[in-house]
């Protein structure tokens, strides 16, 4: 035969267990809450820094590769030219600057 004391250890093993389980559940849930609440869409800007100089094919070559692998508002370009501006090769990568500049709508002075 079952004693009353028997059925009240059973009882409080039952609520122990249920208890357990609802803040397992609790933490659970308060975790995944956590995480969705802590995503961010937010990305750093990259920032390319080329130095020129005589190189208008590489300097082309690269600025079509950075338009073509990265989406345009993730990332700003500084282009440092070497201000000889008498040289035929200068003038060839300020032309290819400026072409560039119209076409991926960049800021070239």
């Amino acid at each position: 035969m079952v004693s009353f004391l028997d059925l009240g250890i059973a009882l409080q093993r039952v609520m122990l267990v249920i208890l357990i389980a609802s803040l397992a559940v609790a933490t659970i849930f308060s975790l995944i809450d956590y995480t969705k609440k802590r995503k961010s869409n937010w990305k750093p800007l990259i920032s390319f820094i080329m130095p020129t100089y005589k190189d208008s094919e590489s300097i082309e070559k690269t600025i079509k590769s950075i338009y073509s692998s990265y989406d345009s508002k993730s990332f700003e370009i500084f282009i440092i030219n070497d201000n000889h501006h008498d040289s035929p090769e200068n003038k060839e990568t300020i032309s290819v600057l400026n072409r560039l500049s119209k076409k991926y709508k960049f800021n070239f002075n």
